[in-house]
């Protein structure tokens, strides 16, 4: 459901005559509050289960993860996964954005990589005699 639709319901719903008894003024707390909840709740981008997350990352960046894996990292007993956006009775909801800077953020070097910056990389070095002084530093 669109913000704007909502918040012409509720505009259409103040507008009718006092006749009502339980109308409020359009100021009221209570409304603002409402209005300020539903504009964080909803938002234009699709939300996902959590079974459609192995999914999503395959297909955007090539990871392969298990639905079983998910769902040990986004359980409250581990807590490695992202926050839900909102659920649906007792389901999580994630927005795929966040899934994917989470994803993001797990990458790291494999094995006999070591992080350097471009400053730290020696320029006079050829890259096979680089990878294999690398390597030795690693092993040592």
């Amino acid at each position: 459901m669109n913000i704007l639709a909502i918040v012409a319901a509720l505009a259409f719903y103040f507008s009718l005559p006092d006749a009502l008894a339980f109308t409020a003024p359009i100021s009221s707390p209570d409304l603002i509050a409402f209005v300020a909840v539903v504009g964080t709740v909803i938002s234009q981008e699709p939300l996902i289960y959590r079974d459609s997350i192995p999914s999503l990352l395959r297909e955007t960046l090539g990871i392969r993860l298990g639905k079983s894996t998910i769902a040990k990292l986004f359980s409250p007993a581990i807590g490695q996964g992202v926050e839900p956006a909102c659920y649906w009775n007792r389901r999580p909801l994630y927005r795929p954005a966040d899934v994917l800077a989470w994803a993001k953020s797990r990458l790291r070097p494999g094995p006999g990589m070591t992080a350097m910056s471009a400053e730290e990389i020696p320029t006079d070095i050829p890259a096979s005699e680089h990878t294999t002084r690398t390597n030795q530093q690693v092993t040592t």
